[in-house]
């Protein structure tokens, strides 16, 4: 079966060479024909001419059977042939060839001399270039399916070494002989590779399985396949003695993050929560590179510390709670108070206070499941500066818009926040007269939305602090309102969303916020 697979790959090459030697053979045995029927006209036409002038200087000569003198008017074809003006005429029949010239007396034709003789044969030349043909097309022929029965036999034994190797690999001799071939010598020298990978495998599995027993923590080792090769005490006492990933389908947020480690076996560090024992375990993803096909998973119990740290959560947005309706209620009490000046400055640090309460509830916030939908960006840009038009009239603000109009499907909440905190901050940070660049484009693969002030600027080191929780630059402290606040908040719903913010700036020459999605 092998061998006609292989004998059709070479059809293409045998019906290519059958037609190039048909067609070489045709050639030569034309030419050759040719070439002799050229040598016979020229034979017979001088024979012809030089009866001709022997007729011209003896009027009675006498013609053998093989000479025909035609008169004037005659009308055969050959004659007809010179009238029209060719120098002779020629013709063949079987194997003799005829050339009738003219007879010309005082430049005109007086009668036609008609000469025939034997013509050449040609076919022991034809015969003989035939079977030479044919003898080359044989031998070629033959090449190519002795070629084809020995790559056959010679991929046999190749496969046969590579299964032997595969089947049995630590009990191969490799013994190489001086006839082997490059193949044969390359495969036993893997095979020796195979049998020193897999012995210090096993000793490096050895060692490592016996060192995670050392560990009080939960921890497993398993393949491609999702076997589970090893798995300590501590494991075994939380999850059981299972022999695959698949004992995690009731955890199959777990179970997506080991098998999307097959695919991408880098080193990785999550938490989850598992709900059966009501645990919370920092789990770290490592492929082991001393052994192949081996990813080891350690699951350190955190349960304690996010219980402490969703106490905080809690009791810091149990107490801005808390402040809003003491704030409500000084500010109605503000709108009373006498003189102005009192008032307003009430109003300022109710304010402060009410966004400082708003910011911390939206920071300590669970992320919950995205609520995806269209968004009109350039719209709700739009929007945006319409609530915030006070503000930029206040301070004279020029604003230059370059939106594209993109329709976007993201969480329109977060997506607002995001916009609104930047464009906000702009504005808190610009000078009085100052200009603000707003830009908005959807390329093939994301989206890019940037907020450029005038303001003070940056330093290196700001630049590093700024998404950083309750930071604010030291040189704005005193001129601009706020917590710090707003920042961080951008940065917690951009990483939500699955994006990325930056920030470029120089001091003096104002910042460049950008978010990409």
């Amino acid at each position: 079966m092998e061998l006609m697979k292989r004998l059709k790959k070479f059809w293409t090459t045998l019906l290519f060479v059958t037609l190039f030697y048909f067609l070489i053979t045709t050639f030569v045995v034309v030419f050759i024909n040719r070439h002799t029927l050229q040598l016979d006209t020229d034979r017979v036409l001088v024979r012809a001419q030089n009866m001709e002038k022997e007729l011209k200087t003896n009027a009675h000569t006498i013609l053998d059977k093989s000479v025909d003198q035609l008169p004037l008017s005659s009308t055969t074809t050959a004659a007809r042939t010179i009238k029209n003006g060719a120098a002779y005429a020629r013709s063949t029949s079987g194997k003799t060839i005829t050339i009738t010239i003219p007879v010309v007396t005082d430049g005109k034709i007086v009668s036609f001399l008609s000469v025939t003789d034997s013509l050449t044969s040609t076919a022991y030349s034809t015969f003989f270039i035939i079977c030479m043909v044919l003898i080359f097309w044989i031998f070629f022929i033959s090449r190519i399916i002795s070629r084809a029965i020995n790559m056959d036999n010679y991929n046999k034994n190749t496969v046969a070494k590579i299964k032997n190797i595969e089947r049995s690999p630590l009990t191969q001799s490799y013994l190489i002989n001086s006839d082997d071939d490059a193949v044969t010598i390359a495969l036993n020298h893997l095979g020796e590779n195979i049998q020193k990978s897999i012995l210090s495998n096993q000793e490096a599995k050895e060692n490592l399985y016996e060192f995670i027993e050392f560990f009080q923590f939960p921890i497993f080792v398993y393949d491609g396949l999702g076997a589970i090769h090893r798995a300590n005490a501590a494991f075994q006492n939380e999850f059981s003695d299972s022999k695959s990933i698949d004992t995690f389908s009731v955890y199959p947020e777990f179970l997506n993050f080991l098998v999307e480690r097959i695919v991408r076996p880098d080193i990785q560090e999550k938490t989850f929560f598992f709900e059966k024992i009501n645990s919370y375990y920092q789990v770290q993803f490592n492929p082991l590179e001393m052994i192949s096909n081996r990813y080891l998973v350690a699951m350190n119990d955190v349960t304690s510390y996010h219980q402490i740290s969703q106490a905080q959560v809690d009791f810091t947005a149990n107490v801005s709670l808390a402040f809003k309706a003491p704030l409500e209620r000084i500010e109605r009490m503000a709108d009373n108070i006498e003189p102005e000046e009192i008032r307003r400055k009430i109003n300022q640090e109710t304010d402060w206070l009410d966004e400082l309460v708003s910011d911390t509830l939206t920071l300590t916030q669970p992320t919950v499941k995205l609520i995806k939908k269209h968004i009109k960006v350039d719209q709700m840009i739009q929007i945006i500066l319409n609530e915030l038009f006070t503000a930029i009239k206040r301070k004279n603000l020029q604003i230059e818009l370059q939106l594209e109009a993109v329709d976007f499907k993201s969480d329109e909440r977060k997506i607002k926040i995001i916009l609104k905190k930047l464009i906000g901050n702009a504005i808190s940070y610009s000078p009085n007269g100052g200009n603000i660049r707003i830009l908005l484009n959807k390329g093939p693969k994301n989206l890019t939305f940037s907020v450029t002030d005038s303001g003070p600027g940056l330093s290196d080191i700001q630049k590093t602090q700024i998404f950083e929780q309750f930071y604010r630059a030291d040189i704005n402290k005193r001129t601009v309102s706020g917590a710090g606040l707003g920042l961080a908040i951008v940065k917690k719903n951009v990483k939500d969303l699955k994006g990325h913010v930056h920030v470029e700036s120089k001091l003096g020459k104002g910042s460049t916020f950008t978010v990409t999605f």
